[in-house]
């Protein structure tokens, strides 16, 4: 007999019968409430980590540069990586507000905490829409992006919801 164990906190547990199978794509809107959850989620944020460098849904990393060690070195490094997660697992295409993705954002960290010349710069910018889905114009300006938090957005609201 084979058995596999997967480590949830308690908000993950709660929403266990909504993780993996098809959950997600048949119920987008409340599988995305859910994943917002985790960004307050006690169980997640216990080692201290101060509330000014936690990520939020905005999908800003706001660590001023001379911060990069207290907050690569202490507990916000792994606290953000344990939410990431949370958000991952419950919704595995979720978008932040500035259309980040959870890879934009590891992307962001790893490089912010790297001991290259990146250390200090958590800009997630540059990893936006690496591999999306947008419409460009003919002078190379993104003018749509299609993501799964617009999917979400326009079926909450039972319209048709494009962001210009």
């Amino acid at each position: 007999m084979c058995s596999v164990s997967l480590k949830l906190t308690p908000t993950e547990q709660n929403f266990a019968p909504f993780v993996g199978g098809s959950y997600a794509a048949d119920n987008p809107a409340e599988a995305l409430a859910k994943a917002y959850l985790c960004f307050n989620d006690r169980f997640i944020y216990t080692a201290g980590c101060d509330k000014e460098y936690r990520l939020n849904e905005s999908g800003n990393i706001n660590v001023p540069p001379g911060a990069a060690d207290l907050f690569c070195n202490g507990p916000c490094f792994g606290e953000t990586q344990l939410m990431l997660d949370c958000v991952e697992k419950l919704l595995s295409n979720f978008n932040f507000y500035n259309k980040a993705t959870v890879n934009d954002i590891r992307k962001a960290l790893n490089s912010g905490c790297s001991y290259t010349s990146q250390r200090g710069d958590f800009n997630v910018w540059r990893y936006i829409n690496e591999g999306g889905t947008s419409l460009i114009n003919s002078s190379g300006q993104k003018v749509l992006t299609f993501n799964g938090y617009t999917a979400a957005l326009a079926m909450l609201t039972g319209s048709c919801l494009l962001m210009w």
